[in-house]
């Protein structure tokens, strides 16, 4: 026992040098076991029987093992994989354990004997439902748990081992002369021994098949063949070596292997070659990484004393050495440093900023070029919507000047006119300018009324009737309006009711059309504007005793040419009840066209 403990000492040294010096690699680990299994065949061959133990071989044969199961621990990254295959490894040390204490330990024929040969099964069924599992984990992230259908597996498993240790009391699986006499030489193979073979050679195959199909990379599928030739190389010659009860065959005189020994090797092989085509991910030469990293980082020991340095780091001061925690310290304008309490030392890694102050410049300059945009930006928005504005000013009043054309003209001949005017004819003159100026504001109000809003209130339309009037009575044209509602509405809500801004800008029109035609002529003008459903427009004219019927035709006629030019009515009705008066009554809203009203 102190033998095993000084190899396993040893190799424990031998893969520390090794990680330490940075060439632990797959490759390595091959020759490495490729060595020692040829020394375990070598020392099998040559060691004499009674030195000092009959099976030395056995002890070189699970250094190989144990070597192959640090390995793992330490290259495996995928932490389910990595318990799996260490399993496998604990299972094969097992079986030469057990091989050990009985060859060397538990007398010859004895029970112990025997039932240190049944445990032999233990190992052998268990190994194949730890390699499946392994199988199906290739692939998977390391949270990913097995399915239930494969850790079903377990149970089978339990049932054989079950068999395979209480065969004394059935005999299923060997079948032994009466009281077990020489049972070592002479036995019988049974039922149960036949489900366990098939079990295991079995079991192999299948996580075999499930590792194939799991390969998608090209690199690793032009080397499937090397672990399916591991697996029916270690078939072939386990079938050789079954049929040997003594444990062995001999080739040249000699036993070379045992059957055993064969699974060993054909396991662990197989595995190591699944690594090897990169079915299993392994972190093999993570130095050699570091030290070649373009991070420039150190690690130090808990002296202080630099391990591992990338290329290209700086010495870390003496004064930040051994900081505790996690930390940032700047070594000079152009560089950081930062710093981590790890396991066993410390981690330092060094970060040049003098990019990141360039970019923090360009940034900052960047920043100053886009806040002079920005403004440049806002004062071209504010000239634009000043010219927006002024060009809808300038549009409405060129709408405006277009409108009211006609009253602009002749306010300018009468201007012209009134040059050469005295007396009475001026004062009529100007009476008649005081009308058309009149007129020519109220228009424009509307139409800017029109501009903000496309619903005018009667109440402005009201107010620039009476307005007109009051002007006409100056030139003796007497006249009033008056805001009328079919529904039942207070006046208040009769002159707030709004309709379309065209027709009120009609109704005034029509107004003013009225006005001028019977200028004149006319002594009395009554208005009434009709709300509450269509908007209406109701003119009542008393002639002056000066007019002629001729006057009160050719007014009718004037203002039937008018609506007939414009169109801007809906109907319009003109009667003559007497000689000396004249109702015109207009809707410029139909009771269809309602809705553009609103109270």
């Amino acid at each position: 026992m102190c033998s095993i403990g000084l190899s396993e000492g040893l190799l424990y040294n031998l893969i520390k040098s090794k990680r330490e010096a940075g060439i632990l690699k797959t490759p390595k680990t091959i020759t490495v076991l490729i060595i020692l299994y040829v020394l375990g065949i070598v020392v099998r061959v040559t060691t004499p029987s009674g030195f000092p133990f009959r099976s030395a071989s056995i002890l070189v044969f699970s250094t190989a093992v144990l070597y192959w199961a640090l390995s793992i621990k330490e290259r495996i990254t995928h932490c389910r994989q990595r318990r799996l295959l260490i399993g496998i490894a604990a299972m094969i040390l097992l079986l030469h354990a057990l091989q050990f204490v009985r060859y060397d330990f538990a007398p010859d024929a004895s029970a112990a004997s025997r039932y240190l040969w049944y445990l032999y099964y233990v190992p052998m069924i268990i190994a194949p439902v730890l390699g499946i599992w392994a199988s199906v984990q290739i692939g998977k992230p390391d949270d990913e748990k097995i399915q239930k259908g494969w850790l079903a597996l377990a149970v089978p498993a339990v049932l054989l081992i079950i068999a395979a240790l209480t065969n004394d009391f059935h005999e299923k699986m060997f079948t032994f002369a009466p009281h077990f006499t020489d049972w070592d030489d002479h036995y019988t193979r049974g039922g149960v021994y036949i489900l366990v073979a098939i079990w295991c050679y079995t079991l192999p195959v299948v996580g075999l098949v499930i590792a194939l199909l799991k390969c998608s990379v090209a690199y690793s599928k032009r080397r499937t063949p090397l672990p399916v030739l591991i697996v029916v190389t270690g078939f072939v010659l386990m079938l050789v070596f079954h049929g040997s009860t003594s444990g062995g065959r001999k080739i040249f005189g000699t036993e070379i292997l045992t059957f055993q020994m064969i699974w060993n090797i054909m396991h662990v092989c197989f595995w190591e070659s699944i690594i090897m085509i990169g079915l299993i991910p392994s972190n093999n030469d993570y130095l050699s990484v570091f030290e070649n990293s373009s991070v420039r980082a150190q690690i130090l020991d808990v002296d202080g004393n630099a391990v591992v340095s990338a290329s290209g780091a700086r010495e870390v001061p003496a004064d930040i050495r051994k900081r505790t925690g996690t930390f940032t310290a700047v070594y000079n304008d152009t560089s950081k440093l930062f710093g981590k309490r790890i396991e066993g030392g410390y981690i330092y890694w060094q970060e040049d900023i003098r990019e990141l102050i360039r970019i923090n410049d360009e940034l900052e300059e960047a920043g100053k070029r886009l806040l002079e945009e920005n403004t440049l930006l806002a004062q071209e928005n504010e000239l634009r919507a000043q010219q927006a504005r002024i060009e809808t000013y300038s549009r409405l009043y060129d709408e405006i000047a277009s409108a009211v054309r006609n009253e602009s003209t002749s306010l300018k001949e009468l201007i012209g006119r009134a040059e050469r005017l005295e007396g009475d004819d001026l004062r009529e003159a100007v009476c008649n300018m005081a009308v058309l100026t009149a007129y020519i504001k109220r228009y424009a109000n509307l139409m800017l009324l029109k501009q903000n809003d496309p619903l005018v209130p009667v109440q402005d339309l009201h107010l620039a009737i009476k307005e007109s009037l009051e002007y006409a009575r100056l030139s003796g044209v007497l006249g009033d309006v008056a805001v009328i509602t079919k529904d039942d509405l207070s006046r208040i809500e009769a002159v707030s009711h709004k309709y379309a801004a065209e027709d009120i800008l009609a109704a005034y029109a029509l107004f003013e059309e009225v006005l001028e035609k019977g200028y004149g002529i006319t002594a009395a003008l009554m208005v009434w504007i009709e709300t509450g459903g269509a908007l209406g427009l109701r003119m009542e004219l008393s002639r002056r005793d000066s007019a002629d019927e001729n006057d009160w035709l050719r007014l009718e006629n004037g203002v039937r040419e008018y609506a007939i030019r414009t169109g801007d009515y809906r109907l319009l009705t003109m009667d003559i009840p007497d000689k000396g008066t004249v109702v015109i009554h207009s809707f410029f809203t139909d009771d269809k066209a309602f809705g553009k009203g609103e109270s």
